[in-house]
C-alpha cells in the first residue's frame, strides 16, 4: 500500500506534467517538444518555466525594454547595506560632498541636520528616482532583467547621474550584449577615488555586477 507521502509526491509529479504539457500548448510546441526528455527534466521545467527556479526565487531572465523601468524593493536593501546609515552629516571617501542617511549628498540650501532610518528610507527612494530616469533615458529600448536594471541604478546613484558619458566603454558594451566577464572588467575599473582604488568601492561594484549578471543581492548585514 502507499504512504501518504507517496500519494502526495504523485500529485505533485501529475501536477507538474499538466503544467508542462499546458505551457507547451501555449507555445505551439507539442508533444514533440518533449520526447525524448526525462521525466525529471520536465519535473524540473515544470518547477522553472513559471518564472521561478527551484528555490522559488525570481528568474534574473525576463526582460523588459528600458525606458520606464524601476529599482526593485531588494536593490533597495543592497543600497542601504552598502551605504550604511547615519542620521547626521558626515563626509567619506568623496569628502567634498556631505552626505546623510543612506548616501544622500546634502545639495546647497538643504537643511537636514538629522535623520530617523524611516525617514532616510524615504529620502533614498525619492532620490533613486533621479537615477531611474537616468538609466531609462540612457539604455531606453534595450532588453535588460530587473537585476540589470537595478545594478546599474545602484551604479549611477553611486557615480553621479551623469556617468554614463564618463564610462563610454562599460555603457558601449551594455548596449552590446558583452559578456558577463567583459561587464564585471568593466564595473571593476570605475573603483578609484581620487586617483586611487578603494578597495570597499572595488567590493561595491563587483556586488553590483553579480546583480547585473546573475540576479544575486548580496546581503551585508
Amino acid at each position: 500500500m502507499s504512504s501518504n507521502m507517496d500519494l502526495l509526491m504523485l500529485k505533485i509529479e501529475s501536477q507538474a506534467f499538466n503544467k508542462l504539457c499546458d505551457s507547451c500548448k501555449t507555445s505551439g510546441s507539442g508533444v514533440d517538444a518533449i520526447s525524448g526528455v526525462s521525466f525529471s527534466d520536465m519535473l524540473d521545467g515544470a518547477i522553472t518555466g513559471s518564472g521561478l527556479d527551484s528555490a522559488g526565487s525570481v528568474s534574473n531572465t525576463e526582460t523588459s525594454d528600458a525606458g520606464g523601468m524601476h529599482v526593485s524593493d531588494n536593490m533597495v536593501n543592497f543600497i542601504e547595506n552598502h551605504e550604511g546609515f547615519a542620521s547626521t552629516g558626515y563626509r567619506g571617501l568623496d569628502y567634498w560632498n556631505e552626505t546623510i542617511g543612506y548616501g544622500h549628498v546634502v545639495e546647497p540650501g538643504e537643511n537636514i541636520s538629522s535623520l530617523t532610518q524611516s525617514g532616510a528610507e524615504n529620502l533614498l527612494k525619492s532620490d533613486l528616482k533621479v537615477y531611474e530616469q537616468s538609466v531609462n533615458n540612457e539604455f531606453k529600448g534595450v532588453k535588460l532583467t530587473q537585476g540589470q536594471f537595478d545594478s546599474l541604478t545602484s551604479f549611477a546613484y553611486g557615480l553621479g547621474a551623469n556617468i554614463w558619458s564618463k564610462t563610454p566603454k562599460l555603457t558601449a558594451d551594455i548596449k552590446a550584449g558583452a559578456s558577463a566577464d567583459v561587464i564585471k572588467a568593466d564595473f571593476q575599473n570605475c573603483a578609484n577615488c581620487d586617483g586611487k582604488l578603494s578597495q570597499g568601492l572595488l567590493n561595491r561594484r563587483t556586488d553590483e555586477w553579480k546583480v547585473y549578471a546573475y540576479g544575486e543581492y548580496p546581503q551585508l548585514k
